[in-house]
């Protein structure tokens, strides 16, 4: 299963992706809802409890209950917020149902997209504005089906400076939900990875597919800066059918 914001599909939120839990409801890391939603949130680890502001709305909620207050009034759900790698996992449901966020399931695909024009991320909107100039067709030309990443963040030494480098390597399964052969000229993929204090990196793919055909995308790369930490923040995928030219 695979969470979509807007126009973009979410490949990784640190520090896991989001996923499933017994209660077949998607959970969503805590850092995530502030990183790529916009909304402010605080943490209490004593506790383990959040508070997610979003807007004039405020979500009150706890590892371990399934009792979660909007706006002071208790909401009871039918899952629990759970901690995983010392982060809180929170459902993508009860953020719908607290801020009012539209939701889209595509059975068929089995993916949750979330829809609000207030969603705000630096890095994200940074990058539309660099790279994706022009209004695509469609944003579900190509659907992720399965994702698997390995990367490694170290210190090197440059001309006597320590910097941050990253090494990643990524393997991505779509498929073509067009009832049509694609070239490669007519889409577009694009990923962005986005680390810390604005640096990312991002990769753009053509494909040739034909109508309703799988493919995987393939994807080493490097780079380095200033920033300083041990995790990336996100992966964000593009999927992108350009205006005809003419």
């Amino acid at each position: 299963m695979h969470l979509k914001i807007n126009d973009y599909y979410v490949l990784y939120t640190s520090p896991a992706p989001p996923f499933i839990d017994g209660n077949n409801r998607l959970m969503i890391p805590l850092r995530a809802v502030g990183n790529l939603l916009g909304a402010r949130v605080t943490y209490e680890p004593k506790t383990k409890t959040a508070v997610v502001a979003f807007g004039d709305d405020t979500l009150r909620l706890a590892v371990g209950s399934s009792t979660a207050w909007v706006n002071g009034q208790a909401i009871e759900m039918d899952t629990e917020p759970v901690m995983i790698r010392q982060s809180m996992f929170i459902p993508a449901k009860i953020l719908m149902e607290a801020f009012h966020f539209a939701g889209e399931w595509d059975r068929r695909h089995r993916i949750l997209t979330l829809r609000d024009a207030r969603f705000f991320n630096a890095a994200i909107e940074d990058f539309k504005d660099m790279q994706l100039k022009v209004a695509s067709v469609s944003d579900h030309v190509f659907v992720p089906r399965s994702f698997e990443l390995q990367y490694e963040i170290s210190d090197i030494e440059v001309n006597g400076e320590m910097l941050s480098w990253l090494d990643q390597r990524m393997n991505i399964r779509m498929i073509n939900t067009e009832n049509r052969a694609i070239s490669d000229d007519e889409a577009e993929i694009w990923v962005l990875t986005s680390i810390a204090d604005g640096y990312s990196t991002h990769s753009r793919f053509r494909e040739s597919v034909k109508a309703g055909e799988s493919f995987e995308i393939a994807f080493d790369g490097s780079g380095g800066g200033s920033w300083k930490t041990d995790d990336i923040q996100f992966i964000a995928l593009f999927s992108r059918l350009l205006p005809n030219p003419s």
